[in-house]
């Protein structure tokens, strides 16, 4: 842009000549106004890969950009790690009509098992929330913001995944740019590591991975043409997500820097 504005204060700063951004951070995914996405716009994981949970206890978590309270009943907004056609895995999503949120769990025996669900406020539109979803061996938790709601829901087993994780739209499904993930029983978040983590969102509205315990942590970026990578690399391990059809970027938090 020819000017940049101080999002904190008033001060601009204009352009003068012809400085080089490398990368352009977007935290965000969701689509403008009333377009909807499709079911081909997505990333996703080659297969196997991605956070495929464990038994012993798993945690994921994301940014999650509210743009209706409630919508169209065909349209789940879901982040989904699944094999096709089985019962296995797990999947974040709002309910059909957008109302609530939850994490849900395959256990042992491939029964869904979902948390505590979030109710969507007309407050929460226009917002990011941090969502963070927890199988800690014997419960399925979700926190918002840094806090749990509820208790917990009571789960034997989990039934682990070898699909893709997908991040984007999955069956008109939207979630956003950034999920971070472990897998394993010794990577279960602390209450006091889920506080801290939303505290450093709330800083940066960006997630950061939990020292030790996050495994993945994959964040979209545009390059300077305005383009959507290809490939978006996880920044914590080694893993890859391929960009699938046309997914809708907004921003949420940008930062550049000059070659």
């Amino acid at each position: 842009p020819a000017t940049l504005l101080n999002s904190v204060g008033s001060d601009h700063m204009t352009k003068t000549g012809a400085p080089t951004v490398a990368t352009v951070l977007f935290g965000r995914l969701e689509h403008a106004g009333v377009s909807l996405p499709t079911t081909s716009d997505f990333y996703a994981t080659a297969n196997p890969g991605g956070v495929e949970g464990a038994a012993g206890g798993f945690h994921v978590g994301l940014l999650f950009r509210v743009d209706l309270q409630s919508g169209v009943a065909s349209t789940t907004k879901r982040l989904i790690s699944r094999s096709n056609g089985s019962s296995t895995g797990w999947v974040f999503q709002t309910t059909t009509t957008h109302a609530t949120v939850a994490f849900t769990c395959y256990n042992g025996v491939g029964v869904l098992v979902s948390s505590p669900s979030y109710t969507i406020a007309a407050t929460d539109v226009g917002k990011t929330l941090h969502l963070v979803g927890v199988h800690d061996g014997t419960l399925v938790r979700l926190y918002v913001n840094g806090a749990e709601l509820g208790t917990g829901t009571a789960i034997t087993g989990y039934t682990a995944t070898a699909a893709a994780t997908t991040l984007g739209s999955t069956t008109n499904a939207l979630v956003s740019a950034t999920v971070f993930a472990a897998s394993g029983g010794h990577f279960v978040p602390t209450y006091a590591e889920i506080q801290a983590n939303y505290a450093t969102f709330k800083a940066s509205k960006m997630l950061v991975a939990i020292a030790g315990k996050t495994e993945h942590l994959w964040s979209i970026k545009q390059d300077q043409s305005g383009s959507l990578l290809p490939t978006i690399t996880d920044r914590v391990g080694s893993d890859n997500m391929t960009k699938n059809g046309a997914p809708t970027f907004v921003a949420d938090s940008s930062a550049s820097y000059a070659a």
